[in-house]
């Protein structure tokens, strides 16, 4: 019955006959693909029920709620930024490290404060670790405690202990 179907709907191109039937007609269409029963149409008839799974598959994600709680979220690379800003770094060294122009890197800055509603640098930091966008640096083993409550990262903390040494003797 099928292979009749098939036979009378080819010439005309009838697609919309057997996909508006669903994952049943996909299954009878694999078993006759199976059997090498009119190979060309079946074929192409599979190929679209595939791109309909893949595009309700997609529509399903896009429903879900983003990790992000914020109305327009972080790019790969802003989130990227955001996490050596948090880790300390200058508008520079994020620069060099990424291999970014420094205004290159300044206006990827307005757009990640722009996203979180912030003004300054440590406004975002403390936002992004509320969020959770950014990994706890001392989980991390990068960022050890120096004085005061202040943190550095790890390769720059004795230095940066002697220079607070330093700076507390001339005071």
């Amino acid at each position: 019955l099928l292979g009749e179907a098939l036979a009378l709907a080819e010439p005309e191109e009838c697609i919309r006959t057997f996909i508006d039937e669903g994952p049943p007609m996909a299954r009878m269409l694999a078993a006759a693909a199976a059997q090498g029963m009119m190979p060309t149409y079946v074929g192409k008839l599979l190929a679209i029920f595939a791109a309909e799974k893949a595009q309700r598959q997609r529509e399903a994600t896009a429903d879900l709620p983003s990790t992000q709680p914020l109305i327009e979220p972080l790019s790969q690379r802003e989130r990227e930024i955001l996490q050596l800003i948090a880790q300390g770094l200058s508008n520079a060294e994020i620069g060099e490290r990424l291999f970014l122009a420094l205004d290159t890197v300044k206006g990827l800055n307005r757009k990640i404060f722009g996203k979180l509603q912030v003004q300054r640098r440590t406004e975002a930091v403390a936002l992004a670790r509320e969020l959770g966008l950014v990994k706890a640096l001392l989980e991390t083993g990068k960022v050890v405690p120096v004085v005061d409550g202040r943190y550095a990262l790890s390769e720059t903390a004795a230095t940066m202990r002697h220079v607070e040494g330093t700076s507390k003797a001339r005071s």
